[in-house]
């Protein structure tokens, strides 16, 4: 692009304006999208994460690309000008790696702390169950002249081991 450019006589600064503002946008939202559609996320799961990255990604772009576009076309000979904005490739795409995979490791620790969150109501919600509708066998069996007795059910979700095996004396 910037081959072109220079030919139609742009400036350095409208050759970086527009590459900030009109391709970087393009192929950092394709990459986006295709990094998020690669691991296996659906379209709204992928836009989701896209919409909440790409400001910030962004905003690094243009932290990171009109100085390197200074310094490659001020400092560095011509004949290495490609060396020089490979490197700087090099440099941006490993940052866009290390963004992504860290915002997907952060979603994941949400998804995990909600599903976490769901399975306690759950439990909570077995708890209550059984709490409530023990009331009635409860009674009949104090009708009967027995003591009431807890399900193993109940003891375990109410203890949260998990496993149900208890100690069923009072049978």
């Amino acid at each position: 692009f910037f081959g072109m450019a220079a030919q139609r006589g742009l400036t350095l600064r409208t050759r970086v304006l527009i590459n900030s503002l009109v391709i970087d946008p393009v192929n950092i939202s394709v990459a986006m999208m295709l990094s998020a559609v690669n691991k296996g996320k659906s379209f709204q799961e992928a836009f989701g994460l896209y919409r909440e990255r790409f400001v910030p990604t962004m905003q690094n772009s243009f932290l990171f690309w009109p100085p390197a576009h200074v310094l490659n076309n001020f400092f560095v000979p011509v004949h290495l000008r490609v060396l020089g904005f490979t490197t700087g490739s090099l440099v941006w795409n490993n940052y866009l790696c290390w963004s992504m995979q860290r915002s997907n490791q952060a979603s994941e620790q949400v998804r995990s702390a909600q599903a976490g969150a769901g399975r306690e109501k759950q439990a909570a919600a077995s708890v209550r169950f059984e709490y409530e509708h023990r009331p009635r066998g409860a009674g009949l069996a104090a009708a009967a002249g027995a003591s009431p007795v807890r399900t193993p059910l109940a003891v375990s979700v109410a203890s949260g081991s998990g496993s149900s095996s208890t100690n069923n004396k009072g049978r």
